[in-house]
């Protein structure tokens, strides 16, 4: 199982301090020794002062960040990608004639996906630090990992719906990604700003549950109530995110066209 190892809030994970020295330097030490531990200890202390910088400043950033994308073309683009994200991935486990390389697949496609909705709240200067760097190797490890850990899960959902044809059931699949997701968002960034973040990955989920039974009635021939069905997700997805003033049909309306595009 990997180790996850890529927390802002323990950045002392990914660069540790070591010392062979009793590190109160309370024992009775030569003075070479007594030296030693004093200059370690001051080391790690400016180590540690350093690394709280970083994570006090990432966090800052991405905050900002976040509300930077609260309006209707940052909303709009974020739900572009997931829609894309979502309907690629359902398109590949809907094949008739499916294969576990499809299912990989689909898994992949909705990795790298959530990643891009996550990349979106990230500044150019934050992408370019070493711990951002390990949070994307861990991201494509778990999404590997979950893929392994719950094939039975995954796979029987995707059965299941192929026979039947209830969206739920592959939309479930969706779910345990964007559930991954957000756990490893609460991990990198401290709670505050992960609950900012939360809400736009929990609006995934809804355009997911909105494509699922938009499936169900284009395949039932209804695509009127397959439109809605999708375009109700996605107010239901902006609701979530949008500041008070902005809660209007005009704005819905500005969303629904980046997302027609």
């Amino acid at each position: 199982m990997m180790k996850l190892v890529y927390l802002i809030s323990t950045l002392s994970l990914c660069y540790p301090v070591f010392s062979d020295r009793d590190p109160d330097c309370s024992s009775k030490l030569t003075p070479e020794a007594e030296l030693k531990c004093k200059f370690a200890k001051r080391k790690r202390s400016s180590s540690l002062a350093e690394r709280t910088s970083i994570a006090t400043v990432i966090n800052n950033d991405i905050s900002l960040h976040v509300e930077a994308m609260r309006d209707e073309n940052g909303v709009g683009q974020f739900h572009v990608k997931a829609l894309e994200t979502v309907t690629a991935a359902i398109e590949l486990f809907a094949k008739k004639s499916y294969t576990v390389h499809d299912i990989t697949e689909g898994v992949s496609v909705i990795a790298l996906g959530l990643w891009d909705c996550m990349d979106m709240f990230v500044p150019e200067q934050t992408r370019e630090l070493e711990v951002y760097k390990w949070f994307k190797r861990a991201w494509s490890a778990t999404f590997t990992t979950l893929r392994s850990l719950d094939a039975a899960e995954i796979e029987g959902r995707i059965e299941a719906f192929n026979e039947n044809g209830q969206g739920h059931e592959i939309a479930h699949v969706v779910y345990l990604c964007v559930d991954s997701a957000v756990d490893l968002i609460d991990k990198f960034v401290n709670g505050t700003v992960a609950e900012k973040i939360s809400p736009w990955f929990m609006g995934v989920r809804s355009i997911t549950k909105g494509v699922a039974k938009s499936w169900e009635a284009f395949a039932n021939g209804e695509a009127v109530k397959g439109a809605e069905a999708v375009y109700e997700a996605i107010r239901e997805a902006s609701d979530a995110v949008l500041p008070e003033n902005l809660k209007n049909n005009t704005v819905y309306q500005t969303i629904t066209k980046v997302l027609d595009k």
